[in-house]
């Protein structure tokens, strides 16, 4: 057995991590544009 993540292993960790910051990113652009502050 290896210890080393696969390559899909790799791809799972950094989509999870991709979707955590463009959900968080996506979240603030929400709010903003629900203060107002950014126009449509």
């Amino acid at each position: 057995m290896h210890t080393f993540p696969t390559e899909l292993e790799c791809g799972f960790v950094r989509a999870d991590i991709f979707h955590l910051e463009y959900r968080s990113a996506y979240i603030g652009f929400i709010e903003m544009k629900s203060k107002g502050i950014m126009s449509p």
